[in-house]
C-alpha cells in the first residue's frame, strides 16, 4: 500500500470576515466556529481543515490539508519528502548529514543585485546544464547533505527524526543537528564555544523563550531588538530583526501571546552572529535574525 504524504501542519490559517481574509491561530478556534467556518491556507489560500490534535501525544490544535485539496506547488505547506522515503530511495540514512542554506532574504538580495548589472553580463558564455534533482543518484556509501532552509524545515526534520523507529540512528541524526547547526534553549554556551574554536556556521538555528514585554524594545527605533531566554540565566540572546517586516511580526507575536494569557512564546530563529560581549556577570550574544517560527510539531 502506497504511503500518502500529507501536507505540513499549520499553526495559523485564514477565514473570511466581512469579505476580507482574517488570520486566526488554531488554538483560538472555538468548536462552534469550526462547524460554521471555512478556513484557508495562510500562504496559498486553498481550503484547509482544523484539527484538535491528539491529547495522547500532548499536541495542540493545528490546521492541515483539506481532503483532496493539495497546496499549490510553491506553497511552503505543500507535501515534502520524509526520512522514510529518503531511506527507501538511498538505502540508508547512516551517511546523511545536515547543512543550513543562505537565508531567503539574502538570496533575494543577491538576485536583485544580479538583475541590476550591466548588459555585458548577457554576453557571457552559457553555463553547463545542471542535472534535475530527480536525475542525481546518491551514493549511499558516501557522506551526503540535506540542507535546511527555514525554521519550519528544522522543526519538521527534528519531529521526523523523533518519530523514527531506529533508536541508534535517531540519536546519530540528532547529534548531527544539535550543537552543529541548531542550538536549543539549553545550548547557548555551545554558540560561544563553537565561535571560539572557529566551527560556528555563518548561518544557524537557535530557539528560546521570548517574553510578552519584548515589544517594548522592538518598537524602539534606537534599539529594535528582543531578548531570547534559555536555561542558562547567565547567557542572554539579543536578537535584531533583519527587516522591519520581521520586527513587526515579532511584535504581533508578543501581542497574540498576551491575548492568549501566556507569559512567553517558544520560538526558533534562523540567524547569524553579530558579536559576543560581556555585561557584568552576563554574556550577551547578539544575533541578526532572518526568519523566525514557532514549533508547530512538538511544543518544547
Amino acid at each position: 500500500m502506497q504511503t500518502v504524504i500529507k501536507g505540513r501542519s499549520m499553526p495559523e490559517a485564514l477565514y473570511k470576515k466581512n469579505g476580507k481574509y482574517t488570520r486566526i491561530r488554531a488554538v483560538d478556534v472555538h468548536p462552534k466556529m469550526k462547524e460554521s467556518t471555512t478556513f484557508y491556507c495562510i500562504k496559498c489560500k486553498v481550503q484547509v481543515t482544523h484539527s484538535q490534535g491528539k491529547k495522547s501525544e500532548q499536541s495542540k490544535p493545528y490546521f492541515r490539508r483539506f481532503q483532496n485539496t493539495p497546496h499549490l506547488t510553491n506553497c511552503k505547506y505543500a507535501s515534502r519528502k520524509t526520512l522514510q522515503e529518503y531511506e527507501r530511495e538511498v538505502g540508508t540514512l547512516e551517511n546523511l548529514h545536515y547543512g543550513v542554506k543562505t537565508p531567503l532574504l539574502l538570496q533575494q538580495q543577491d538576485k536583485d543585485e544580479e538583475n541590476t548589472k550591466g548588459s555585458n553580463d548577457e554576453q557571457k558564455a552559457p553555463s553547463s546544464i545542471e542535472k534535475h534533482p530527480s536525475e542525481i543518484v546518491i551514493n549511499p556509501k558516501k557522506r551526503h547533505k540535506k540542507h535546511l532552509l527555514t525554521v519550519d524545515d528544522l522543526f519538521y526534520e527534528l519531529s521526523d527524526i523523533e518519530d523514527h523507529s531506529d533508536i541508534s540512528l535517531k540519536s546519530k541524526l540528532k547529534d548531527r543537528i544539535y550543537g552543529k547547526i541548531y542550538y536549543s534553549y539549553s545550548q547557548y554556551i555551545e554558540i560561544i564555544n563553537n565561535y571560539k574554536n572557529g566551527s560556528l556556521k555563518d548561518y544557524f538555528f537557535v530557539s528560546g523563550k521570548m517574553n510578552i514585554n519584548e515589544f517594548i524594545t522592538l518598537k524602539d527605533p534606537l534599539k529594535s531588538y528582543a531578548e531570547l531566554y534559555g536555561k542558562n540565566t547567565s547567557i542572554r540572546l539579543k536578537i535584531y530583526p533583519y527587516t522591519d517586516k520581521i520586527n513587526k511580526e515579532l511584535r504581533n507575536l508578543t501581542y497574540r501571546t498576551r491575548e492568549n494569557h501566556k507569559k512567553y512564546e517558544f520560538i526558533g530563529l534562523l540567524a547569524s552572529l553579530r558579536k559576543i560581549i560581556t555585561e557584568g556577570d552576563k554574556t550577551i550574544i547578539e544575533l541578526d535574525i532572518f526568519e523566525f517560527d514557532t514549533d508547530q510539531y512538538r511544543y518544547n
